[in-house]
């Protein structure tokens, strides 16, 4: 799979022609790694990173931390794994001085987008035990006869089933959660603490810790991180000019949107968007 690196994200490809008896199924595992251990602190020192793809990475070995476009960091400890949709801007690997040591499986197909369009499949962190439970799916992967080729299929969307039915709501973070999906819904809107707190049926003091406990920012300061890394997507996907795409996400002023822009991505928008082309 090809990358191409920019100045803010590494954007990963898949160019291989689908097969057969994958159109028929539904289902492609494009990729399929064991054992691979990134240099330390790869969290810390990588890129954003961008996928046209799904994808899951059990970390068996090490310490790592993930991060999705959200801005919430989430530490990893062996057994755990990342689960990753496509075109969702984010970062995992090694961190605080140590590698994150991986099995790994990329796939695409209509299986697995009605599995995300359904809600089994989301971006995150699991906790898949310390069993390296896709090495015997990538084995089945490497075998181009098609009996094993169905029989890597199944076994990933059994695994699919076993990480959706370990998800346990909290309920602090279903909140959260809520939060988060009407601020996604809304990227042209600057809500108020206010606002969100009595939708939340909260108060603002409560609504303030939450985001300082969970995510590690204010509301407002991760209100317009959520905005400007939405930006960003567009940028990449959307032909919109930069001024409508400032508007889009909250900013009348394109010259302020560009200076958050900068601040925050670390390039102009017009450079960012010229460095993806």
């Amino acid at each position: 799979m090809p990358v191409r690196f920019t100045q803010s994200h590494e954007i990963h490809y898949y160019t291989s022609q689908i097969r057969e008896i994958h159109e028929k199924y539904g289902l492609w595992i494009i990729n399929g790694a064991r054992g691979y251990a990134s240099r330390p602190d790869s969290f810390t020192k990588g890129k954003t990173r961008y996928f046209e793809f799904y994808s899951l990475s059990h970390m068996y070995a090490g310490k790592g931390c993930f991060m999705l476009s959200d801005g919430k960091k989430i530490e990893m400890k062996p057994g755990d794994c990342a689960l990753i949709s496509p075109k969702e801007l984010h970062n995992y690997g090694g961190y605080q001085g140590e590698s994150y040591i991986e099995d790994s499986i990329c796939f695409v197909g209509p299986i697995a987008d009605q599995l995300y369009a359904s809600g089994v499949l989301q971006s995150g962190v699991y906790h898949l035990g310390n069993v390296r439970k896709l090495s015997p799916i990538i084995d089945l992967s490497h075998d181009p006869a098609p009996g094993s080729q169905i029989k890597a299929n199944i076994a990933l969307q059994k695994l699919f089933f076993e990480l959706y039915e370990k998800r346990i709501p909290d309920p602090k973070q279903t909140l959260l959660e809520d939060v988060i999906s009407l601020l996604k819904e809304n990227p042209a809107r600057w809500y108020s603490v206010t606002e969100l707190a009595e939708l939340c049926n909260i108060s603002d003091d409560t609504l303030r810790r939450l985001f300082q406990q969970e995510i590690h920012m204010n509301p407002k300061e991760y209100m317009e991180s959520l905005k400007l890394n939405h930006a960003a997507e567009q940028l990449i996907c959307s032909s919109a000019t930069i001024q409508d795409i400032a508007r889009s996400c909250g900013y009348n002023d394109p010259f302020h949107f560009s200076r958050r822009f900068k601040l925050f991505i670390g390039s102009s928008p017009m450079e960012y968007r010229k460095n993806k082309r």
